[in-house]
């Protein structure tokens, strides 16, 4: 196959702003304390998952 005459180009990743818990336990601590700090500043945002719909969808 023969190659691309132009390099490919990328878009850049922006940063993270919304979390899930499960994101949150996968974090060092020094991210997680950073991240934490975020959110409460209201800076990042947090997903909420609602207990009571989780286990109704079980049942």
């Amino acid at each position: 196959m023969p190659r691309r005459k132009e390099d490919e180009r990328f878009v850049s990743l922006g940063s993270k702003n919304i979390w899930s818990p499960y994101g949150l336990q996968s974090l060092s601590t020094e991210k997680f304390g950073n991240v934490a700090t975020l959110i409460l500043s209201g800076k990042h945002n947090m997903l909420s998952f609602s207990h009571r719909r989780a286990v109704r969808i079980a049942n």
